[in-house]
């Protein structure tokens, strides 16, 4: 890359997943979670170990870095994996800056979308430390920010919904999703009186917790008080308990609760804005099931999530910010297109990928050009499951076909298969489908037909084609869909592509290449050790396939 100065960078830890964010002469470069390079999951620590990464890849150094900008850190000048790193690169103090983390969420919610005027909502999980906002909406123009409203924290649907997460036996700030899978089997009306009782959704002041009810959890986030709690919706489940009925009606219960919250702020919004389009971000977003509500029933005709709406993505923010406070961007609204690639991660060549084969002393086949496609397609067919690993790491938390485990979503039995032999994790959990953007209308239901690139909308399959793909429907007959279109990366289109001229269905089975507790694999060597660890029949890495049995 030839060196400019116009590089920043962009960091978050602390609350959330650590990131870091490169921007360098007008466009996202690199994004990188730290718990994909140090494989511990979760990890909310400085992200030292990205940032070095991502430079490197980049042929930067510390030194072509005009701004650091770090969103809602204000310990920053205590932590010492910072420190290390700033006095290990020679970074002084002028060039770091920090930004609140509502702002830096707002940035990244608006600066990769495609619109040039939007409503703007975001809501986290909790009140950020020190500024006591919760969440805030707006409007984002190429004249930049108005009509702003602040949420107050430390209330809200995110605070909530970790709370029954945490009570559910599950890690808040990371297992909501698996409520959100539970939440198909379960009846949400016998919690309703409860709800009534705990929370209160106040026009003006947002959600109010009742007073006793809720306290302060070891970790900062917010906890039930276990003896009100106990007696509205029943004794916490242990983490290793078997679910039981009461369980499936929690998570139903704070399902409902949330979605029903989400399209109530929306309708708001838009009548307070006028505007037909709408940006989402914050941790809520990431409750896929909500925005599905929102893009097919909302007030809105077209609502935009990006790839990481959490608070890792606030390092994208961060280095967006750090850029338009040095004059380099135009308003953020101008900074998005259509189709914007989560593939912001680290890529490697092929000696990597033979090293890491080599050194597990798996024997493999180089693939020619159409014969990845054919190979994988044959496989799959004969039920097969495939780890698939190509191009750069997806950013954010879902595998979007770079990092991905793939199967034929026509046999009934494959996702008790991958949830039970592959990924090590409850039987109700669902499988997402990927499915090619022109066939979306003949699959799923609706009058709107709205894009989902990250898999960030639940939508209806229509009910006369459920029984075609029984692996990726889930049991409320819906699919959290992945729409591959044009701007989707080329071997994952390719893929899908080949699949549906062979078998006429234009999807495939897709979940993030991982075992459950561990991150998404980054690197060839997490890829060839997952798919030794876990049940899976062939790996295709670049180039190359390493199958069970050994290739022929």
């Amino acid at each position: 890359m030839q060196h400019s100065e116009m590089v920043t960078v962009g960091l978050h830890w602390g609350t959330g997943l650590g990131a870091a964010a490169i921007w360098v002469n007008g466009r996202l470069a690199f994004a990188s979670a730290e718990e994909r390079l140090t494989r511990r999951k979760g990890s909310r620590t400085c992200p030292v170990h990205a940032l070095t990464a991502g430079l490197r890849m980049l042929g930067l150094t510390a030194a072509d870095v005009r701004r650091f900008v770090v969103a809602g850190a204000p310990a920053l000048q205590h932590d010492p994996h910072w420190l290390d790193w700033a006095a290990t690169h020679k970074v002084a103090a002028p060039r770091v800056v920090s930004v609140p983390l509502m702002a830096a969420q707002w940035a990244q919610a608006v600066g990769l979308s495609p619109f040039d005027e939007a409503a703007v909502w975001c809501s986290e999980a909790h009140a950020v430390a020190g500024g006591g906002e919760q969440g805030r909406s707006g409007v984002q123009s190429r004249d930049g920010v108005r009509a702003v409203r602040a949420e107050p924290g430390p209330h809200g649907m995110g605070a909530a919904y970790g709370a029954v997460t945490r009570w559910l036996g599950l890690r808040p700030d990371g297992d909501e999703w698996r409520v959100m899978g539970a939440a198909a089997w379960g009846d949400p009306g016998r919690y309703a009186q409860a709800w009534s009782v705990a929370l209160a959704d106040d026009p003006e002041r947002g959600l109010r917790f009742a007073p006793g009810l809720w306290e302060t959890a070891p970790d900062g986030g917010l906890q039930w008080a276990s003896g009100p709690a106990e007696a509205l919706f029943g004794p916490p489940r242990h983490p290793e308990a078997p679910w039981e009925s009461a369980h499936f009606d929690l998570a139903a219960s704070v399902q409902a609760l949330a979605e029903g919250h989400v399209l109530a702020r929306l309708h708001a919004l838009h009548e307070r804005t006028g505007l037909r389009q709408v940006c989402l971000g914050g941790s809520v977003m990431l409750n896929s099931l909500a925005n599905g509500r929102a893009a097919l029933e909302g007030p809105f005709d077209a609502v935009y999530v990006p790839f990481a709406p959490d608070a890792s993505g606030c390092a994208i923010g961060a280095a967006l910010l750090g850029a338009q406070q040095l004059g380099w961007t135009a308003p953020l609204a101008d900074r998005g297109q259509a189709g914007v690639s989560s593939c912001l991660g680290r890529s490697f060549d092929e000696a990597d990928v033979m090293a890491a084969l080599q050194a597990a002393r798996l024997p493999w086949r180089r693939l020619e050009d159409g014969e990845r496609e054919a190979e994988a397609v044959a496989r799959l067919q004969q039920g097969q499951v495939l780890g698939w690993f190509q191009d750069r790491a997806e950013f954010g938390p879902r595998a979007l076909g770079a990092r991905s485990i793939v199967a034929d979503p026509r046999h009934a039995g494959m996702q008790d298969r991958i949830n039970r032999a592959v990924k090590f994790r409850e039987a109700f959990r669902p499988f997402a489908p990927a499915v090619l953007a022109a066939a979306q209308p003949d699959w799923f239901e609706g009058t709107r037909q709205p894009a989902s690139p990250y898999m960030d909308k639940v939508l209806p399959f229509r009910a006369a084609r459920r029984a075609e793909v029984p692996a990726v429907v889930h049991r409320d007959g819906t699919g959290r869909l992945q729409t591959v279109d044009a701007h989707a990366p080329a071997r994952w289109r390719g893929l899908i592509e080949a699949f549906a001229r062979a078998t006429g269905v234009p999807m495939l089975l897709d979940t993030s290449f991982n075992v459950d507790g561990e991150p998404v694999v980054d690197s060839p060597q997490d890829a060839v050790r997952t798919f030794q660890a876990a049940g899976l029949d062939a790996l295709f890495i670049g180039d190359l396939v390493a199958a069970r049995p050994p290739c022929a």
